[in-house]
Formats: C-alpha cells, structure tokens, sequence
C-alpha cells in the first residue's frame, strides 16, 4: 500500500485489502440490469458474484462478452458496485467503475480501464503529486458518519459519502476525513470524523489532477464554504444542516419539507449564523 504524502490523510493510492471487520453480513447482489453499475455506453458494466466473493467486470464488444475479476473479497463483507462511467478521452476511451466494499469500515475505490481485444486493462490517469495509478482509494467509517447525530442517508444505496464522479462537470470527488475532536456535544467520537468537505479531482481529457476541495456536491453551490459539517438532521419538518465556517462561526441551515438530501440542491429556507452556544 502506497499512502499519499499530502493534507488529506484519507486517500490511498493502490489496493487496500484487508479491512477489520467484526459482523458477518450477507453479500448483496446487484444484477448487470442495474443503470448506475452499467456505463453510459452500454459497454461496461459490474456485478457481484456472492458464490466466489468477487467484483466482476464485464466487456461486451461486437456482441462477444468478456468477464474480468476485479476484486476477491472476504466472505464477511459487503459488496456494492456504485457506477460505471464511459470518460472518453483524447487518446483513448477510459472506463470508471466505482465500487465499496467493508463492514462499518469501508473502502471506496475507483478504478480505471481501458478497452483491448483482451478485454479490461488497467489506465493510469489518475495523476497525484506526479505518480500516476490507476486506482484511487478512501476509507470511511459508516458508524462515524452516523455519530455526527444521524445523517438522512442510505450510506451505501446513495453513494453520499464515499467516491463520487460527476460526469457533467468531469469531476471526481473524495471525502475528506480527520481528527477533529468537535467535543461530545456533537458527535461521540473524534476519530476520522466525516468532514462534509471532498477534495477534487478533475478530468482533462487524460488524466485526473488535482482542482482542489469543495463541499458537499448535492448542496447549493453557494453553501459550499464551509470547512466542515457539524450536524444533519432529517425532521418531520425538513431538514436541518449545521456547519462550521472558517472564521469560526456557526450557520444553521434549514430547508421547509426537504425529505432527502437532493432537496438540497435548493436554497435554504432559514440560514442563521451564530456562536457554538446558540446552535
């Protein structure tokens, strides 16, 4: 395993393999009919095969198929393949499948391909502090994410807080977690605490390369600045977000009737901004 050398502690270049796990689960299955696991072109898609524990990648070209494991897996774990996007690119057509497997301890990874007369083969596009790899990773802790007083979330079937591609904007992004004690008064831990911020990572055609940090990707754009997320909680009223801002003050966010977090996208309907006693 290959740790980046940088201020966000959270991603790993390589294969992370072994994870602690402490609950035996049932392997969920996503079919290859599912619209996220396939690429947009139709040509890539991902599926679990719960009777060898392994992540399959399949290549369908000129109506031949060709199946490819790209991940063995402990028979504890759970398995999700999130999507599938078909990048394009200058030189070449890239594939991104991203996937998460674990148990309260996740790993997230995106993977890159490209097409051959073999089938799938490995791209190194993604280009961080000038090492090229063609698998990004980062960890995260589903039971941190839920002390942060219970985000209305599915954290697997949404795919919120782990890696994310906007095929839109052609960026990808990567959660950023630390170690910030925000005190029980918020959370019941300060170990990897969920941040609410991601860093950026951004295609050009060729590679992936750095285009900074920015919040949430399903917030408004202009509530994105701030430098972490303390609280979300889902009411019968709405939805209420409390952040923390960079100059140290609190903004308590509330939108009327918002039941998931793509309500978000709007602006909100209350916004106060206040001291940590008043929150």
């Amino acid at each position: 395993m290959k740790l980046m050398k940088n201020s966000f502690p959270t991603i790993i270049i390589g294969l992370f393999s072994i994870l602690l796990v402490f609950n035996c689960c049932v392997a969920h299955t996503i079919s290859s009919s599912d619209i996220s696991c396939r690429s947009e072109d139709g040509k890539v898609w991902m599926e679990v095969d719960t009777l060898h524990n392994a992540l399959l990648g399949h290549v369908e070209l000129d109506g031949v198929t060709s199946t490819h494991t790209l991940v063995i897996y402990g028979p504890e774990m759970e398995n999700y393949p999130k999507s599938v996007h078909a990048l394009g690119g200058k030189d070449k057509n890239v594939y991104l499948l991203i996937y998460s497997y674990g148990h309260l301890l996740y790993l997230d990874e995106a993977l890159a391909y490209t097409i051959d007369k073999d089938g799938l083969k490995p791209a190194s596009i993604f280009n961080l502090d000038g090492i090229l790899d063609s698998v990004v990773s980062c960890m995260w802790y589903d039971q941190l994410v839920e002390a942060s007083e219970g985000f209305p979330y599915d954290s697997l079937d949404e795919n919120r807080f782990g890696i994310h591609y906007d095929q839109y904007t052609k960026r990808l992004f990567i959660p950023i977690l630390d170690n910030h004690d925000l005190g029980s008064e918020f959370a019941n831990t300060s170990c990897l605490q969920y941040t609410g911020r991601f860093e950026i990572l951004h295609y050009d055609g060729n590679t992936f390369v750095r285009d900074g940090t920015d919040g949430a990707w399903w917030l408004h754009p202009e509530l994105r600045n701030y430098k972490r997320t303390v609280s979300n909680k889902k009411t019968a009223d709405g939805i209420e977000q409390v952040d923390l801002m960079p100059d140290g003050a609190y903004r308590r966010t509330f939108w009327k009737g918002a039941k998931t977090l793509d309500d978000l996208r709007k602006n909100p309907d209350v916004l106060n901004i206040c001291k940590r006693n008043d929150v």
